[in-house]
């Protein structure tokens, strides 16, 4: 429909154009072409008289003859050259409508390409955005995952070494002699065992005998110089150290417990305490420490104080 509508409007510019070039230049018959219409100017008549000898004459004749076809061969160049004029414009015309389609399908198709590219630019950029959010919760999921696995890995570390590790502690304690009595020294072994899994090293500590009124508390403070190396104890093995209870303050040897201090005890006016602490390392190298604290009752036997006696639960430092 549209390239016969073309057609037809190029064919009705063409007879339109053609009438407005014979309304502006009509055909001169004498010379046989299209010359431009000028206002008409009065001419005299002239009259010719032909006598009848001219009428017969052969050479006026053909004179008339040759002029005749002059004009209808000067009528069919006008003709002619009116058709190829119609067709150069009607060419000229095809040309210009079928540039003005190829600007049109070229605007069209940059257009569309203009289009495309925009929604490619948007699509990618949403497919970026979202491959960014999506590696960054990656990220954070990986991020979260290690930390877990990093805790879940100390927290295995930490009950290996809990397990492992070294406890040392009292074993043993008890009165040198067994019942305590007037008039002979009074002494207590204290025996330490490392009843943990792994040696323990550098073991060293302080024990103190310490007589306290009743409802007196044990002072628990210890000098430096009071600590006894051990040095290493092995798994389930044990050390032993001595105190007296009663002794000389200038030469520190044992001495006899007398009758008014025995009585004392028996009466439970006074209280012996033995405590100290113990410090050691375990075999990760970690530090640890013990603290304990003992008093003898009138019968010899020991009974557990109500503090100090308690020990590190570290795994590792």
């Amino acid at each position: 429909m549209n390239r016969n509508h073309k057609a037809e409007d190029h064919n009705s510019r063409a007879k339109r154009y053609l009438r407005d070039t014979e309304s502006s230049h009509p055909f001169d018959a004498q010379s046989g072409l299209y010359q431009p219409k000028r206002e008409h100017v009065q001419q005299p008549i002239h009259v010719e008289v032909h006598s009848p000898a001219n009428e017969d004459n052969p050479k006026s004749n053909g004179a008339e003859k040759i002029s005749a076809i002059a004009q209808s061969a000067g009528v069919l160049v006008a003709i002619f050259t009116l058709i190829g004029l119609a067709v150069t414009v009607a060419f000229a015309i095809g040309q210009w409508h079928e540039a003005h389609r190829t600007a049109n399908a070229s605007i069209t198709a940059t257009e569309t390409a203009q289009e495309s590219f925009e929604e490619t630019r948007v699509a990618n950029t949403r497919q970026n955005t979202q491959a960014r959010l999506a590696r960054e919760d990656a990220y954070l999921s990986a991020k979260e995952s290690t930390k877990r696995a990093r805790e879940a890995l100390q927290a295995t570390i930490d009950n290996f070494h809990q397990d492992q590790r070294a406890w040392v502690g009292v074993d043993i304690i008890q009165t040198v002699p067994a019942v305590p009595a007037p008039d002979k020294p009074l002494q207590v072994n204290v025996g330490f065992k490392n009843t943990g899994k792994t040696p323990a090293f550098e073991v060293s500590g302080s024990v103190v005998s310490e007589p306290e009124p009743s409802g007196v508390r044990p002072k628990v403070a210890y000098a430096q110089s009071s600590n006894k190396l051990y040095g290493m104890v092995p798994p389930n093995g044990s050390v032993f150290t001595t105190v007296n209870v009663t002794w000389n303050a200038s030469t520190k040897e044992p001495m006899p417990l007398t009758q008014a201090a025995f009585a004392e005890i028996q009466a439970g006016s006074e209280v012996i305490f033995i405590h100290g602490r113990l410090t050691y390392n375990d075999v990760f190298r970690a530090p640890h420490w013990t603290e304990y604290c003992f008093k003898l009752l009138p019968t010899g036997a020991f009974t557990s104080c109500n503090e100090h006696n308690d020990a590190d639960r570290s795994a590792i430092k």
